[in-house]
């Protein structure tokens, strides 16, 4: 067998055992290897990176080298001249050199080219070569280096300001519009390595929060020191609301590198993490005024990201819970900075999440109901009011149209009555319905019928097609829930609540009688809709005069199968009883 020379050996693992030379090999030998040295070999290295074929014999030479001490990584590095290129040609070296790092076993670690890079003016450079890179895994690879150097060494993360000061500038400008406004791709790369735990894996997951917060909070460093106008929060909520704009994937990769660190969009974020909560501290305890076009940007596009990752649920519970709250405590209630932007806040997740809780129900469960708000003194019942009164010259229509509605039901306080009153005024200035008999779908106000410039039929219309869906049960959850009462007859929209009418009774009858077992859509109806269910069906069921004697009974018997699973109240039940007995 023949032998291998010693220096192949050490760069190609061989398979078996060298052999030992004889006395007659050695003195055949006559050409002696060409003298290399780091200079020579990194001349070399250039001119032949881009060939495959040349690694094994490159590679070859430089474990011989090293093997003879004679071979520096540093000035290998430093013959390749990299700080003379132009960055386009320094970014191919740099990719190329990336490469055949993985493949070296050691001999050329990524941290020799950067190290020497990242002090005074060659750090500038090496900046600019790193932007030019276009493949991800290899930008991760130096990201991972550049984050390394600065973290052990702290003098040099002014540096990596001068990387990224473009794109901070950028996000701290960046407001939700149909621009084509971008992140660089080094600065998405970046941002997503921190989400990642095996990435910089020499950071603490707490380490890798502080970088995404020195971020976010970069991103608000150009922020007044006064008071942002109350209208900044209600156009940019507005504009979140009608999805009246678009955003480059990488806005997005930035916003949820940062919604990734709190508990409502991440089940393995500590739970006393959360964004709602850290907004209202950040403010409260720090004075830092949080910009309306981030926080709420951030916000909506966490609660998509939680729509398109089936965690719809779970983050609304979490945002619900978190919100409740801080609505229960007097400093949110006392500034109208925090109260603005929680509201706000709110709006924009229940505007992703409609289908499992409207706004409309939201509101009146956190405020109006006697059993569940979280007003607890008559002084909270008047700061949350003062509140809401501030913000009526500012609100969009259909949020007056919805506070109105919901105001205007409980307007025997006088002021609730003052407020009913303003929001009227406003909303017929605009054209918009103020009769307050149905709260609109967030993001979709309610014309007058004078606007329409058609008679009740056309105002009737209208609540069918904007409740209107698969089924009518279906149209009336996803819109008109606990603010359609039986005590809404005579309205100028509709004579009938949606889903009361005869023909969806004498339908549900005939489903009742095939099937033997209370429908489906009742049942729903009762547990979901459980205020419409007891305010509007139940009576207009109990009223109903069928057209057929079978319905009737069918009627009865399905009112005591309802009551036998509880579905009925007892005051409503009793009254049935003493009407169908009487």
């Amino acid at each position: 067998m023949e032998s291998i020379e010693p220096h192949i050996a050490y760069a190609v693992g061989a398979k078996s055992h060298v052999l030992p030379r004889t006395h007659e090999q050695r003195d055949t030998r006559t050409a002696p290897l060409p003298a290399e040295d780091s200079k020579s070999l990194a001349s070399r290295w250039l001119e032949h990176s881009q060939h495959v074929k040349e690694i094994q014999p490159i590679l070859a030479s430089m474990a011989r080298l090293k093997l003879q001490l004679k071979f520096s990584i540093n000035e290998f590095v430093a013959h390749l001249g990299i700080d003379t290129m132009a960055p386009a040609s320094a970014a191919v070296v740099l990719e190329a050199y990336a490469f055949w790092s993985s493949r070296a076993c050691g001999m050329m670690p990524l941290r020799a080219m950067v190290a020497p890079m990242l002090s005074g003016k060659p750090a500038k450079d090496l900046a600019q070569h790193l932007h030019q890179i276009s493949d991800t895994a290899t930008l991760q690879l130096y990201l991972d280096e550049c984050v390394y150097h600065f973290y052990t060494h702290p003098e040099a993360k002014q540096w990596f300001h001068t990387l990224v000061d473009v794109d901070r500038s950028l996000m701290a400008a960046f407001t939700p519009s149909h621009d084509a406004v971008k992140c660089s791709m080094l600065y998405q790369t970046y941002l997503l390595m921190t989400m990642d735990s095996i990435k910089m894996p020499y950071l603490s997951l707490d380490a890798k929060f502080a970088l995404v917060m020195d971020e976010w909070d970069v991103w608000h460093a150009h922020a007044p020191d006064d008071r942002i106008p109350l209208d900044q929060w209600t156009q940019i909520r507005a504009k979140l609301v009608s999805r009246d704009y678009t955003l480059d994937r990488s806005i997005q990769a930035a916003l949820q590198a940062v919604a990734f660190w709190f508990c409502e969009f991440n089940d393995h974020a500590p739970q006393d993490r959360s964004f709602f909560r850290h907004a209202v501290d950040e403010y409260s305890q720090h004075g830092k005024i949080q910009q309306p076009r981030l926080v709420l940007t951030l916000v909506s596009q966490a609660c998509q990201w939680q729509n398109d990752t089936d965690r719809t649920s779970t983050c609304l519970f979490q945002i619900v819970d978190q919100v409740r709250a801080l609505f229960a405590e007097d400093r949110v209630l006392q500034s109208t900075d925090l109260f603005v932007m929680l509201l706000c806040m709110m709006q924009i997740t229940l505007r992703h999440f409609s289908s499992l809780l409207t706004y409309t129900q939201w509101f009146e469960t956190t405020f109006l109901d006697a059993h569940t708000t979280q007003l607890q003194t008559k002084y909270q019942v008047r700061a949350w009011l003062q509140q809401l009164r501030l913000m009526l010259p500012h609100e969009s229509m259909d949020i007056l149209q919805i506070h109105g509605k919901l105001l205007h039901d409980r307007s025997t306080d006088d002021a609730y009555q003052s407020y009913v009153s303003e929001a009227r005024s406003q909303l017929l200035k605009m054209g918009m319905d103020a009769n307050f008999r149905q709260a609109p779908i967030l993001g979709k106000p309610i014309l007058s019928a004078r606007t329409l410039g058609s008679d009740v039929r056309s105002s009737s219309s209208y609540l069918t097609l904007a409740g209107s869906s698969s089924s009518s049960r279906s149209s009336f959850s996803s819109h008109t829930s606990s603010t359609v009462s039986s005590s809404d007859t005579g309205s100028i929209y509709s004579t009938v609540a949606p889903g009361c009418d005869p023909a969806t009774f004498e339908r549900l009858m005939q489903q009742f009688e095939a099937n033997g077992t209370i429908p489906v859509s009742i049942t729903e109806n009762a547990i979901f809709q459980a205020k419409w269910f007891k305010e509007s069906f139940l009576p207009a069921l109990i009223a109903w005069t069928p057209a057929q004697n079978s319905h009737s009974q069918l009627r009865h018997k399905l009112i005591l199968a309802l009551r036998a699973k509880k579905r009925v109240p007892l005051d409503i039940y009793a009254n049935y009883m003493k009407k169908h007995n009487a």
